[in-house]
């Protein structure tokens, strides 16, 4: 059985993972924090953004890998003592731009010594491709998950704003000047509304279930489920 942070991580970890023909597949730093880790961080988001009210439903989206036993008392109980740890970040970066890549990418690989607003005034900027392998991606994936979750779920306000900024469209320099700054980003813009990636999530729990044996959803859970979508949708 795998869990939905492992369905939800699929995509971004084979997007950057290389498996060579010796040895075992890894990732660079660049990629672990400017991909993998965003994209769980904020999925993680958006989930506890979204299902903040619903605790029983949360508690079983957000528990770990390897875990099968749910404890929504404990899961929930974890992701409030978070809420410290979030302000804390917040405050950390209170004078940068308001987005989840400043709050999350940023931030993180400034814990190591890689500053990535310098530019190439950071020489520690090649440190970007140095090579993680997957056992510390892991962690550092199922850590960005659970403060993702305790950013949405304790400030869902804030969350809301960050997101905006997120995806808005910038001019095109700005977009490719941050490229160039050695983190991994898309090529393209796309604008992504908060109420879009909640469908998004809640469509991917009801198909992540499906393939769960045995079930980790109740009917319950996926008539909830299929309400959040009915009620996001646009058009």
């Amino acid at each position: 059985m795998s869990s939905y942070l492992t369905f939800l991580a699929t995509p971004a970890v084979k997007q950057v993972s290389k498996k060579p023909i010796f040895g075992e597949p890894y990732t660079s730093i660049g990629s672990l924090f400017g991909v993998i880790g965003f994209w769980v961080y904020q999925e993680g988001g958006v989930l506890g953004y979204y299902l903040r009210d619903i605790p029983n439903l949360l508690a079983k989206l957000a528990l770990p890998p390897e875990i099968t036993v749910i404890n929504e008392a404990r899961i929930i109980g974890e992701i409030k003592e978070l809420s410290s740890s979030v302000e804390s970040r917040l405050k950390a970066c209170k004078d940068e731009e308001k987005t989840l890549f400043h709050l999350y990418t940023f931030e993180e690989l400034r814990k190591i010594g890689i500053d990535v607003s310098l530019g190439p005034l950071n020489k520690n900027l090649r440190n970007l491709r140095e090579k993680v392998n997957a056992e510390f991606a892991g962690n550092v994936m199922r850590m960005a998950f659970i403060e993702g979750i305790a950013f949405g779920f304790n400030f869902p306000e804030e969350f809301a704003i960050y997101w905006d900024n997120t995806y808005r469209i910038r001019p095109d320099s700005e977009w490719q000047e941050w490229r160039q700054r050695g983190i991994i980003l898309s090529e393209k813009q796309h604008r992504l509304e908060l109420n879009e990636a909640i469908v998004e999530l809640a469509e991917g729990a009801i198909i992540w279930n499906e393939n769960q044996s045995p079930k980790m959803l109740d009917p319950n859970d996926i008539n909830v489920l299929k309400g959040i979508i009915e009620a996001n949708r646009t058009g």
